[in-house]
């Protein structure tokens, strides 16, 4: 059953396809049904009396909740909403996809993604002070698939001489299981065990280095009405740092292109800090075509979990972009993007991260 919200959200298509013309999934497979308008509409036709059926559920989960087509939406709604409701549905009436099901299984254990820590990065964290001014929330990428972006994070941190800390144990923001299986109690549950550890650090300002976790704790916490500090992107927070004068990095001899991060640009329309870090540095920037709050997923972290195929499509076809501007070097500012446009293994482009070019430079 779905909500009135999501319900109304689905009936408000008025079928202009300009969804069609956005969507990343859908450009690179070519189905239909890819497309949010198809999603609408097999919504609006189960609130009909036409149920959803295990095919309908596939389609579903075959979405990166990039919201370009709600960014895109003539009529100015969020189709994400009914796409998690639907999600919500295919647990409740066990129709969950057999290859999303591992996936669901892994985040309700703690963490979807099934690679083991990095232990340089743990004992980097385990010398930490438990409390300080400042804690700094990796996400489970940083954590178990790129952990030299944390380290250069943290770095970064300890040279401008800001009280931090990081935790030891960092129970998920519940975002990525949010993205499975929509925003249910199990989910409010995993953020406010989230927020709590969090609290325990006394920091009053929390930096989030991924854009699924930062968008999901400043939105939906906020929402939920769970309360933990300040919440500021990694990017902002540097940014700043910069601008204080508490970091000052050496011209780097680069050019380049920059990825903004879809949920960071588009929830957050936060793209600016990152460009501040870049030109700090020297670094010639040439902007990609798609840009800013129009930029374009390279495929986010759920969807890499539980369609690879489909998510690789996506994330070579943003690195078209980046071809297609004759660009060589592509910078990103989030271990998702990073890992998901560098696991390409293009020879023609080199994807570099954002921090880990300050940190050398500074």
């Amino acid at each position: 059953m779905f909500t009135k919200k999501a319900l109304e959200q689905a009936d408000a298509c008025r079928f202009c396809w300009m969804c069609r013309h956005v969507c990343p999934v859908g450009q690179v497979t070519g189905k239909e049904s890819n497309n949010a308008r198809a999603k609408g509409f097999l919504v609006s036709m189960d609130g009909r009396g036409a149920k959803l059926d295990e095919t309908s559920m596939e389609i579903m989960y075959e979405c990166a909740l990039c919201k370009a087509c709600t960014n895109d939406c003539a009529t100015g709604y969020d189709p994400a909403i009914f796409i998690l409701e639907a999600r919500t549905k295919a647990v409740v009436d066990g129709l969950v996809p057999p290859n999303v099901q591992p996936v669901i299984d892994r985040a309700m254990a703690g963490c979807m993604y099934a690679e083991a820590e990095d232990t340089g990065l743990a004992a980097v964290i385990a010398k930490l002070p438990e409390k300080a001014d400042v804690a700094v929330y990796l996400g489970p990428v940083a954590r178990r698939k790129q952990p030299v972006i944390g380290m250069a994070l943290l770095s970064l941190l300890e040279k401008a001489g800001v009280s931090y800390t990081a935790l030891r144990e960092e129970p998920q923001s519940g975002a990525d299981l949010g993205d499975l299986v929509g925003y249910v109690e199990d989910v409010k549950k995993a953020a406010e065990k989230c927020a709590a550890a969090l609290k325990e650090t006394g920091a009053g300002t929390i930096v989030v280095l991924d854009e699924n976790d930062a968008v999901f704790m400043k939105h939906q916490w906020a929402e939920w009405g769970i309360e933990c500090g300040q919440i500021v992107t990694a990017t902002s927070c540097i940014a700043s740092l910069i601008k204080d004068g508490k970091l000052e990095p050496a011209a780097v001899e680069l050019t380049a292109c920059y990825h903004d991060p879809a949920r960071i640009a588009r929830d957050l329309e936060e793209w600016e800090p990152a460009r501040a870090i870049i030109a700090a540095m020297g670094i010639e920037l040439h902007e990609l075509f798609h840009n800013k709050k129009g930029t374009k997923s390279t495929g986010g972290g759920m969807l890499h979990q539980t369609s690879p195929a489909i998510a690789a499509q996506v994330a070579e076809a943003r690195m078209n972009d980046i071809r297609f501007a004759e660009e060589s070097v592509v910078i990103t500012s989030t271990p998702t993007a990073f890992d998901n446009l560098s696991s390409l293994g293009a020879e023609d482009v080199e994807v570099k991260d954002l921090f880990i070019l300050l940190n050398d430079a500074c």
